[in-house]
């Protein structure tokens, strides 16, 4: 720094007066003195100090911690505990590793929601920790339980074992109040494995031919009988007239509510799609020409049949059980005037349902003719039956309905009459019996009136007393009406 000196008035030097920390001095010259590593030098008339670089003669810095202190030239600092340090812009800089909440050492827990079952609990939390305490209901005694097996099951109080099928048990107490039931078996020492073969037996047979196999699954006997008719494919028969039509048949309008049964033994099998019954059309007209007025009829008619067999050839050998069922039906509309006449008739066709009809509008009487005698029905049943002795069951019924002029249609069912109408037993008869209550016929042969169709029933519920022989084709063909 430039040191000034002031002038004075008079011709000599003056004193100047210096101060420095608690010492002055008037002095008329002015030394600086290198010391601490500071040096003082003069060039021209200005005044330069300069300080020693490193430590060399100067102060050197410490740093203490909790643990103690140490000098250094450079500091470094060290990154620990989440704490990271870094310059920038001639700053020191420190960061911790994202923590921005933390709970104080003496915070409370809070208390949780329990959720418990078949337990009860508190919570208790504070600076201390936190406190859960849980309790379980003191354990009941059992006085009863319930046991079961495959079957059944039922509460107890005491449960007993029985020895039975040769195992024996019995109780062996413990210590501590530990009970085992023993058991063991009635001396079998030998016994096959569960995976064992049965072996293959040797085969003795007549008219049979047959295999045998064994394994683990068990045991397969095999066995085959030649087919019907000396060892070739048996023959299925396509058609079967259960009585033929032979000269003396009788029409009948049978009560509703009754069931005629009529025996049909096959002796090989029979495939069939209808069964061909006869039917009695006629037709009392009332048609002139000179009347005048009208009238309508309706009329409907019915035919089912049931075929059953033995149930068994053993001890319900006298029982018959359902083996299938078929029906028709057919509808009649007639309407007429003095004029004219129009019918139109319906029928059904097929085992599902399908129907037929015929129309036709007549001035004169020879509409006639469509109602007239004996007709063919085919009643649809697509059937296969086997070999074995079956009972077909007939039933049919019919309404009727007319308003003003009288037309009179009726349908009647065909049945054939025995040419013999009258017997006698030898030694036995004196009087005339009817050939109808033969008694040589056997059972399934008759007239009833409580037939359960869809289920087994006893063959004594067919009366003998009377009988009829209804006509029935069984036939595998289409029938063209």
């Amino acid at each position: 720094m430039p040191l000034f000196v002031p002038e004075t008035t008079s011709g000599g030097g003056g004193n100047i007066t210096f101060s420095a920390g608690t010492s002055s001095g008037s002095l008329s010259s002015l030394v600086f003195n290198n010391s601490n590593g500071v040096s003082f030098g003069l060039s021209g008339s200005t005044l330069t100090a300069s300080a020693a670089g490193g430590g060399g003669g100067g102060v050197t810095p410490a740093l203490s911690g909790s643990n103690g202190s140490f000098s250094y030239s450079t500091a470094t600092f060290g990154n620990l505990n989440g704490v990271s340090f870094y310059t920038s812009n001639g700053s020191m800089v420190a960061s911790h590793n994202a923590l921005t909440t933390a709970a104080q050492s003496n915070h409370s827990h809070g208390n949780p929601t329990l959720n418990l079952t078949n337990l009860s609990g508190t919570t208790n939390s504070n600076s201390a920790g936190l406190t859960l305490s849980l309790s379980a209901a003191a354990p009941v005694a059992l006085t009863s339980w319930t046991v079961s097996d495959s079957a059944t099951s039922g509460t107890v109080g005491r449960l007993a074992f029985t020895n039975l099928n040769g195992v024996t048990l019995s109780l062996s107490s413990g210590t501590g109040g530990l009970h085992t039931i023993v058991g063991s078996h009635n001396a079998l020492t030998t016994a096959a494995l569960s995976d064992h073969s049965h072996g293959n037996p040797t085969l003795n047979l007549t008219n049979l031919s047959g295999t045998t196999a064994s394994n683990s699954a068990g045991f397969t006997l095999s066995l085959s009988a030649a087919a019907a008719g000396g060892g070739g494919a048996a023959i299925v028969l396509s058609q079967r007239e259960l009585f033929p039509l032979i000269t003396g048949t009788g029409a009948s309008s049978h009560a509703p509510a009754s069931w005629w049964f009529n025996p049909m033994s096959l002796d090989q099998p029979l495939t069939f799609s209808n069964i061909m019954v006869l039917k009695s059309f006629s037709l009392a007209a009332h048609f002139s020409t000179s009347t005048s007025g009208s009238g309508n009829q309706r009329h409907s008619y019915s035919h089912g049949i049931t075929i059953f067999r033995r149930e068994d050839t053993g001890t319900n050998s006298s029982r018959l059980t359902t083996v299938t069922t078929a029906s028709f039906g057919l509808s009649l509309s007639m309407s007429w005037t003095s004029l004219s006449n129009t019918m139109t008739l319906r029928w059904v066709t097929n085992t599902t349902g399908g129907t037929s009809s015929f129309t036709t509008t007549s001035s004169a009487s020879n509409f006639m003719l469509f109602l007239q005698s004996n007709r063919f029905i085919a009643i649809p049943c697509q059937t296969s039956l086997s070999e074995g002795l079956y009972f077909i069951a007939h039933r049919h019924s019919s309404t009727s309905s007319l308003t003003g002029l009288s037309h009179t249609f009726n349908l009647s069912n065909v049945h054939l009459e025995p040419r013999s109408l009258t017997f006698k037993r030898l030694g036995i008869s004196i009087t005339d019996q009817s050939f109808s209550s033969n008694p040589t016929f056997g059972i399934g042969f008759g007239i009833a009136s409580a037939v359960t169709t869809t289920s087994t029933m006893p063959a004594s519920v067919i009366s003998a007393n009377t009988r009829q022989y209804w006509y029935a084709n069984f036939v595998n063909q289409a029938w063209e009406t």
